[in-house]
């Protein structure tokens, strides 16, 4: 199975960018939005993987990955717009985030003024977290379901997602 990237890290394409530059951010806030946006991300990484109560190997492994990915040259914390020491205490501190990650009310609630392909990124993201085990646990399509609500996402956009990640994991039928 091929790993697929996080889109909650694509913030060329996911409409991050076009959010900061609403705002008009200093670049010191801009910085705190970033470590915030990618606290957020991170905590509902961890809900997601937890979500059917347990945690695999196999999604902890996807959920380091996507942290990683944070830290890639067209993502939040590119070098060298952030030196390796910034690189490492903000590492360190989405560590210790993933320790006690919000409800998905409270994330719901950080996403609501951001963009529905904001939302929709941290929906996929899960789905693809849930999906890496090649099954759907009801617990998992539950914790879908609640995330989709919280961010004022459609059913019907969360069924496709869930249809086009079955599609590129190659993931057969209702496992």
């Amino acid at each position: 199975m091929k790993i697929q990237e996080s889109y909650i890290s694509l913030i060329h394409t996911n409409g991050y960018l076009e959010y900061e530059k609403s705002i008009g951010f200093s670049d010191f806030d801009r910085k705190i939005s970033r470590r915030k946006y990618a606290n957020f991300a991170v905590e509902y990484w961890i809900s997601a993987e937890g979500s059917d109560s347990h945690r695999l190997n196999l999604e902890r492994g996807l959920v380091m990955e996507f942290i990683k990915h944070l830290f890639s040259p067209n993502s939040l914390f590119p070098s060298p717009e952030y030196s390796k020491n910034e690189q490492e205490n903000i590492m360190r501190e989405l560590i210790s985030v993933a320790k006690k990650p919000h409800s998905l009310k409270v994330i719901g609630s950080y996403l609501s003024d951001k963009s529905l392909e904001i939302r929709k990124s941290f929906l996929y993201d899960g789905i693809l977290i849930i999906a890496i085990d090649e099954k759907f646990e009801a617990n998992e399509i539950l914790f879908l379901e609640n995330s989709a609500s919280e961010f004022k996402i459609e059913r019907s956009e969360m069924d496709a997602m869930i249809n086009e990640i079955k599609e590129k994991l190659s993931i057969k039928g209702d496992k």
